[in-house]
């Protein structure tokens, strides 16, 4: 296995990348292959802020001088097997213009991400919408937050970091960022979200003080936090 595969990393130039709908030359992806134990690993790179969306990734090994061979066998008699594609590392620079789902959820193509360590009032829970009252009036808080998310991205592109866990509801987690500052930490900062402690550390605290203390967003309105309009409905 070690000399089949030492062969093969020297032919590593030769390897022909094919994504489906985007050319290599505009993804910008960057393909090396690294011969260790207990696994070899192939590192795909996107280098570039476009974003790819569901792709078939083909790696052509027709012009190398050897074959990829993975030999399971004490003696070395080099035994062919197949080998599943493994996601060491999640897809974490998705650049895209989103669709808002809600305060803390936006979505990229079919991908829905949201926002870890920081929670919105809820636009739509169990066929119940949050409310949040400012004298008099009631408003609907959740769409609040979804319109203030709306217009801090506009039309600009948005990154997001994606943590390779998912929430209970399968969504993916992550910070997103617009022109480098991140949503969350606007949000928060703004009074349109809250930090969460029970998954944040804290994290965002210092912007929900600073939001508390100047009565900004929904800091300005009698509210039950998200999480407790979770729990008592």
């Amino acid at each position: 296995m070690r000399d089949t595969l030492r062969l093969w990393k020297s032919a590593i130039t030769p390897v022909i990348l094919i994504i489906l709908g985007v050319s290599a030359a505009n993804a910008d992806i960057t393909v090396t292959f690294k011969d260790g134990a207990p696994k070899d690993r192939f590192t795909i790179v996107l280098n570039a802020a476009c974003a790819i969306g569901p792709s078939v990734l083909q790696i052509n090994l027709a012009t190398a001088p050897v074959g990829l061979l993975f030999d399971i066998t004490e003696n070395g008699d080099g035994i062919g097997v197949s080998q599943p594609f493994e996601w060491v590392s999640p897809p974490n620079n998705l650049a895209a213009t989103p669709q808002v789902v809600d305060g803390d959820t936006i979505k990229i193509d079919s991908l829905k991400i949201r926002f870890s360590g920081i929670d919105a009032p809820e636009s739509y829970y169990k066929g119940k919408e949050q409310f949040c009252f400012k004298g008099e009036e009631k408003i609907s808080c959740g769409k609040l937050s979804k319109i203030f998310l709306i217009e801090k991205i506009g039309n600009e592109k948005v990154k997001c970091e994606i943590e390779a866990k998912t929430d209970r509801y399968k969504r993916k987690l992550g910070e997103c960022f617009v022109n480098d500052k991140s949503l969350s930490r606007i949000l928060v900062k703004n009074g349109y979200a809250f930090d969460y402690p029970r998954y944040s550390k804290k994290k965002y605290s210092i912007e929900q003080e600073y939001a508390k203390k100047n009565s900004l967003g929904l800091w300005s309105m009698k509210f039950e936090f998200p999480w407790d309009f979770r729990k008592n409905n």
